[in-house]
């Protein structure tokens, strides 16, 4: 008889438990939840992503065919050589310029 009350006892405890976490959680799955990031902030976002971008055309989407001044500038951007290269991975192909 000691043994069901405390298996009730936890069975009641889990499901507070997995209801809290649920209620946490849900607020962070909204779609359209509102961004509140400092305008500056996008637009130096959006002025890194061009300036990326700009390499990347200019290159052709090739890393190795990049002067190595180029390269120390867009590695600078990225962080490292990888990521550069990761970024290049993902970008679509380059835009020529009639």
């Amino acid at each position: 008889m000691r043994k069901n009350k405390r298996f009730r006892a936890m069975e009641a405890l889990s499901c507070i438990a997995l209801g809290g976490f649920i209620l946490m959680a849900l607020p962070g799955c909204a779609e359209n939840a509102p961004v509140n990031e400092d305008p500056a902030t996008t637009a130096k976002r959006v002025e890194t992503a061009k300036d990326l971008r700009s390499y990347f055309d200019k290159s052709n989407g090739n890393y190795d065919t990049m002067s190595p001044e180029d390269q120390a500038k867009v590695n600078k951007i990225t962080g490292s050589e990888t990521n550069t290269r990761t970024a290049f991975g993902h970008m679509g192909p380059p835009v020529r310029k009639p």
